[in-house]
């Protein structure tokens, strides 16, 4: 990927994020594909600031409400992550990724700034407790 524009670099990472949220690399694939469709068919988005929060809001969408794939997981380190309940989960992988500021992933995981140190404080936890349990 490092022959994308610099600002776009970040979709590695976005595929990244996708590939904990949905556990299956070929689900991530195409959730990241339909994201970064929908961010190029808005030009207003697409040349300007926005993309990124634009592009992982989208994401966000998707993921959050997509089921795991029936197969096996891709591997065993992810699903400690898979375990965090919502939006934590989202929250602590888009700061572990540093993929979005704090407030732009209050606003990607529709809570307030003041929600989000609680939020992460609770997925932390519940990784920390999940990787306790991990064989």
């Amino acid at each position: 990927m490092s022959h994308l524009p610099r600002e776009w670099r970040f979709l590695k990472a976005a595929w990244v994020y996708a590939l904990i949220m949905t556990g299956s690399a070929q689900s991530a694939s195409e959730k990241l594909v339909v994201a970064l469709s929908a961010t190029v068919a808005r030009l207003d988005v697409a040349f300007s600031r926005r993309r990124r929060r634009f592009l992982l809001a989208k994401l966000h969408r998707d993921c959050a409400g997509a089921q795991a794939d029936s197969g096996q997981p891709l591997d065993a380190s992810l699903e400690p992550f898979r375990k965090i309940p919502e939006p934590g989960r989202s929250a602590l992988l888009m700061l572990y990724l540093r993929l979005l500021p704090a407030d732009e992933i209050a606003d990607v995981v529709r809570k307030s700034e003041k929600e989000l140190p609680d939020i992460l404080t609770a997925a932390r936890d519940n990784l920390e407790s999940a990787l306790e349990h991990t064989p």
